[in-house]
């Protein structure tokens, strides 16, 4: 292996790699980083076009990748002392690590080892967590168990939505690799073991596991529908009228509120309108329905105008 150079590898794509591609080149200056963009211009979330013109502008060394193959030839030439990690979602082998052993870092949007793995960030919002956080921390051969280099945590408020949770983690993770990312490259940075306590794990989630189940409270019904609000694919029903023969269409609930009074009603029923706004029957209590848009994929967005007598059924899989 050729001895490591005093070369930062900054690898990934996405909005936020660009953040943080941005804080590398402010902390550490141009001629010590090169860039590996990953070409996931197939992918709505790219960022390459403004990465690329961002490393042209700043005269920042970078190569497009397309995978892991690409990557390791990259690794190997350039000997960094340290990789940093963003937006990159292919699994990284062992044999890859190893080219710079221990010097793998990323960032994770839990306080480890809370909420390990997937979705962390709408795990806590169901979960009705009022708090969470990032972690920076060394990869290792376990799914997000490598030692820390250090942790911020963020206030998650009762009526915040995915959106302004993905902000603040955003923000966050700025903020961490800006403190890091000088030790970092010095190969000077903390390097403490995960706690053994207080491990959880989220697995991963599909657009699917959004159906809704009215026979819940209200509370963790409101906390479904905001950890899966735009821009993730929403929580969804199918809505009936029983006052006419109208199959079932499919709707997405996209923001709601407790409703503080007592509301007696079978769970999914639109009980009555208050404040000119659609209340909602659940298992325990019930919910304002705010916004609500019919699940049309692909096509233009239309409101949903919920009225009194009006039924939401859970899909079941």
């Amino acid at each position: 292996m050729n001895q490591a150079n005093d070369i930062t590898l900054f690898v990934g794509s996405k909005p936020l790699g660009q953040a943080l591609l941005r804080v590398l080149r402010e902390e550490l200056g141009a001629e010590a980083l090169h860039a590996a963009l990953l070409d996931d211009s197939g992918d709505s979330r790219t960022a390459l076009r403004e990465m690329r013109a961002y490393c042209e502008r700043e005269a920042i060394n970078h190569t497009v990748v397309r995978g892991n193959q690409d990557l390791v030839v990259l690794v190997r030439d350039l000997a960094p002392r340290f990789c940093m990690v963003s937006g990159w979602y292919q699994i990284m082998s062992d044999a890859l690590l190893d080219l710079v052993p221990g010097r793998w870092v990323g960032l994770h949007p839990s306080l480890l080892p809370a909420y390990r793995g997937g979705a962390p960030l709408v795990w806590a919002l169901i979960n009705g967590e009022q708090s969470t956080g990032v972690s920076l921390f060394y990869f290792d051969e376990g799914m997000d168990t490598g030692d820390l280099v250090g942790q911020e945590s963020f206030d998650l408020g009762p009526d915040e939505d995915i959106a302004q949770v993905l902000q603040k983690a955003a923000q966050t993770s700025v903020s961490l690799l800006r403190q890091f990312a000088r030790p970092l490259a010095r190969g000077e940075a903390p390097r403490l073991r995960q706690a053994t306590e207080g491990v959880s794990y989220g697995a991963l989630r599909k657009p699917q596991d959004g159906a809704l189940d009215f026979e819940r409270g209200n509370l963790e019904i409101h906390n479904f529908v905001r950890a899966q609000a735009p821009p993730y694919p929403g929580a969804f029903c199918a809505l009936t009228n029983p006052r006419t023969s109208r199959d079932a269409e499919l709707i997405t609930i996209t923001k709601t509120r407790p409703y503080a009074h007592q509301c007696y009603g079978t769970p999914g029923l639109i009980s009555h309108l208050d404040k000119g706004l659609p209340v909602l029957c659940c298992g325990q209590g019930a919910l304002w329905v705010l916004t609500a848009e019919y699940r049309n994929p692909g096509r233009e967005t239309r409101e949903v105008i919920l009225k009194p007598g009006q039924r939401l059924w859970m899909v079941k899989p």
